[in-house]
């Protein structure tokens, strides 16, 4: 792609559209930058917009060619120069930059004050001016030579517009000081540029026709808030000097309401108290016993429409800020949470309220019987204490929103949602969570496989749908005992989980149980914790949930090395060396302190789960095994100590001797057959008492002789002729399958117990 400044015919508005994605080396790469260019600019080409549009992307989008177009953009009479960036921002002690594809050390690209005096001209200027950033991450994909320091994100501050005359300048980022500037993949747009391409769409007309800059952040900004709550959503950054409205385009069909009269307002402000006043009304009216029979399901019903009322209400420009409707909302709130205290007996929609069955950190469940047709489902209730507390309210809102996108035959089913109280109805699992059933001592080695493969089967069905679910523990799998006695795992409690459309950020009172929350979740309380939205956060707790599983403990969340020994020790009587190798291998890579060095996918999991789950059934004892599978499987017979093939080598149980094995081969009944020859070197001086050395040498030959007379023809001992003591032992032929492992091991065997007397 060239770029060409060649002087053709001025136009009345200019535009500059850059995007990049293919950073390298100190930056991460992004993938929607591009897209994201190449979309706004199409559009700020069309007639409604009418802007001369020069775009710029990946290696052409370097520092010297976007000043030139700025530099001659601001002489060239234009009545608006219009300015749109999406890739990396980065805040340094040097300056606030826009990371451009030529970004090096201590010169990242552009500082973006410069470039917004560059574009705005001097005081004789008479052009508008409009700066459009999605910096995605700000800076959080940096990485930096340990020699450049105190970096830091954008700031609302480094966003100055200083310039105090008629003409328009205004400045719109993608997020806070604070925040990461999110990719939306399902889409291919970053979240900020998504919503603004929405808005020059038409969505941010207002009732006369007109986008201005102001209409554009309004619906920027309140599309934003919607996606998630208040203190977690990602907040468009607005900084603007604009005499009069800056408009963009005019004549469009109009989308946005005319204000709302004053009158009005007040007149929907006296009719939600009137509402709230006849609600209370009807409460009272009800004795105890008729509240539980029929009482309490009417006002969930009559209180769950006002609260939809209340909704649409809030939505009115000029609505909120009526000091009487924020008190009515507040009373509002009140109500559904006065309905989330319920108790035995008391009848919803689905039936009676029979007995609670479990509680966790956002609600707590109740079974709830249908005594008609003798049917039982779940209904998880939020927290009433909690109810202030929005993000909260809302992670509980992403759980079932997360359960209802997911089918699968071990996921709880949801069905439905109610506002008043807040709380969902799922399928009721009659059965144990995996804590009380504690699979260690409940289950064989081959069941505890099947169960983890289900769960994992589970979680790799969320992750095609684009949920992750951040909260993989044992108190979240619940167990039920099919016809035919095997324990069905069901996943459930998806309250953490996050959406790839989503903008949700890691806290620290939400974060999971520390023993099995990856350690991204728990060691950056902040939006710049990426890394906690990727499928390897759940690999991370699976790994930690296998651990449990095998050795009925909660893993340590720190000391991963000492769970890797104990998870193995505590497998070893289960099957062989491949198998202890197998299940320590896929801990491991499960469980690497960095994301970007584990499993990346539950696909794979699945797939060395399957291995693994063949090798521990694989009774087949004469399957034909490579030399060195051959001496991993015999070392791990005679020392439980799990092998990588390639080690020919181990230190006896007492700790006298260093054995050593290497093949070769051997005539046996005119055949070529493989052999052993079995090295037996001791670890310091040793010696009988009051015995010569080579009487001692004699001795210890002799009780060897002794104790292989049980297994020849096929083990023979062999003198050494070094200074120091040594013993060889042939075995051969050796049959090089897992029936062959045994008659070696015991030769092996009762040469240490001669040697070791």
């Amino acid at each position: 792609m060239e770029t060409r400044f060649d002087g053709r015919a001025v136009g009345a508005r200019k535009a500059l559209v850059v995007g990049i994605d293919g950073y390298s080396g100190r930056h991460a790469p992004l993938e929607c930058c591009v897209n994201d260019a190449t979309q706004i600019s199409g559009l700020l080409a069309e007639e409604e917009y009418g802007f001369e549009v020069t775009t710029l992307t990946e290696e052409y989008a370097t520092r010297p060619a976007i000043m030139r177009w700025a530099a001659e953009a601001r002489s060239s009479r234009s009545e608006l120069v219009l300015f749109y960036f999406s890739g990396h921002g980065v805040a340094t002690d040097l300056g606030t930059y826009l990371v451009t594809a030529d970004n090096a050390m201590y010169d990242e690209g552009i500082e973006i004050q410069k470039l917004i005096t560059v574009l705005a001209g001097d005081q004789e200027a008479r052009h508008d001016t409009l700066v459009l950033l999605d910096c995605c991450h700000s800076g959080v994909g940096v990485t930096l030579d340990e020699t450049q320091s105190g970096t830091r994100p954008i700031s609302n501050d480094d966003l100055r517009v200083n310039f105090a005359n008629e003409r328009a300048i205004a400045v719109l980022a993608a997020s806070l000081s604070s925040q990461v500037a999110w990719e939306q993949k399902n889409h291919g747009h970053g979240v900020f540029t998504y919503h603004l391409l929405q808005a020059l769409y038409g969505e941010a007309a207002d009732h006369e026709g007109f986008v201005t800059i102001n209409s554009i952040y309004e619906v920027i900004s309140r599309n934003m808030s919607q996606l998630v709550s208040d203190r977690e959503r990602q907040k468009p950054v607005f900084r603007a000097h604009v005499p009069g409205r800056l408009v963009l385009a005019a004549g469009m069909t109009p989308c946005l309401a005319p204000p709302v009269p004053e009158a009005t307002l007040r007149q929907l402000e006296q009719e939600g108290q009137q509402m709230l006043d006849a609600f209370l009304q009807f409460k009272m009216q009800y004795g105890s016993a008729e509240w539980r029979n029929s009482g309490y399901e009417l006002a969930c019903r009559r209180l769950e429409l006002i609260y939809q009322w209340f909704e649409k209400r809030a939505a009115l420009t000029g609505m909120l800020s009526l000091p009487g409707f924020r008190q009515s909302r507040e009373t509002l709130n009140r109500y559904r949470t006065e309905l989330g205290l319920v108790e035995t007996d008391m009848r919803i929609k689905e039936g009676v309220l029979s007995r609670q069955i479990g509680t966790g950190g956002f609600g707590t469940v109740w079974q709830v019987d249908d005594r008609d047709s003798g049917t039982s489902i779940a209904y998880k209730i939020y927290h009433t204490q909690e109810m202030q507390d929005a993000t909260k309210v809302k992670r509980f809102t992403n759980g079932y929103q997360a359960m209802t996108l997911l089918s699968h035959p071990n996921i709880v089913k949801v069905h439905r949602f109610s506002s008043c109280p807040v709380g969902f109805t799922m399928d009721y699992i009659e059965g144990a969570n995996l804590r009380d059933l504690e699979p260690k001592f409940s289950l064989d080695g081959p069941a505890v496989l099947v169960l983890l493969i289900d769960i994992a089967e589970a979680v790799k069905h969320a992750h095609d749908h684009d949920v992750i679910h951040r909260d993989i523990k044992p108190e979240n799998i619940v167990c039920r005992l099919s016809p035919e006695a095997r324990q069905v795992p069901f996943l459930t409690d998806f309250d953490l989980a996050w959406f790839s459309t989503r903008t949700q950020t890691a806290t620290q009172h939400a974060i999971g149980v520390i023993a099995y929350a990856a350690p991204e979740q728990y060691s950056a309380f902040n939006a710049k914790a990426s890394g906690a939205k990727t499928p390897a956060l759940d690999v991370f707790s699976f790994g930690q949930l296998l651990y449990f599983c095998f050795t009925g403990k909660d893993p340590d969340p720190v000391d991963l090395s000492r769970n890797l020994e104990t998870l193995q020790r505590e497998v070893k009587g289960i099957g062989s060396n491949e198998f202890v190798r197998q299940i320590g291998g896929l801990y491991k890579d499960s469980t690497e302190w960095h994301p970007g060095d584990r499993i990346q996918s539950f696909e794979e999991v699945l797939n060395r789960l399957r291995r693994i789950q063949a090798e521990l059934e694989n009774t087949d004892t004469d399957i034909r095994l490579s030399e060195d599978s051959f001496l991993s499987e015999l070392i791990y017979q005679l020392t439980r100590d799990p092998r990588e093939p390639g080690d020919p080598s181990f230190i006896s149980h007492s700790g006298n001797w260093i054995v050593h094995l290497a093949w070769h081969t051997k005539l046996w009944r005119k055949e070529t057959t493989p052999a052993l020859v079995i090295e037996f070197t001791p670890q310091g001086r040793i010696g009988l008492e009051n015995v010569s050395n080579e009487q001692m040498r004699r001795v210890l030959n002799e009780r060897v002789n002794n104790k292989l007379r049980h297994h020849k023809p096929f083990a023979n001992l062999r003198k050494g002729n070094r200074g120091a003591y040594q013993v060889f032992v042939e075995f051969g032929p050796v049959t090089l399958s897992r029936n062959g492992i045994e008659p070696v091991a015991g030769a092996i065997r009762s040469t240490l117990e001669a040697l070791d007397g």
